[in-house]
């Protein structure tokens, strides 16, 4: 597996696992990939199937205009 490029979210997920990143989130139908590195934070989410996307699309949206 080639790390330095991931083509899919899949492919990123088990990369990051394989290298022994801790902060891997996996809710299901959601998963959260946290990177923390020295300068930098990275927070990726990753969705399993179209609707658990459109759900937390929705959450945002509401969120951030809430009438």
């Amino acid at each position: 597996m080639n790390y330095g490029r991931f083509p899919s979210p899949a492919a990123f997920y088990e990369g990051n696992k394989a290298l022994g990143f801790p902060e891997i989130i996996d809710n299901g139908d959601e998963v959260v990939v946290d990177i923390v590195m020295p300068g930098a934070r990275m927070r990726a989410f990753y969705f399993r199937n179209p609707d658990a996307c459109r759900a937390a699309a929705l959450a945002n949206l509401v969120a951030a205009d809430p009438e």
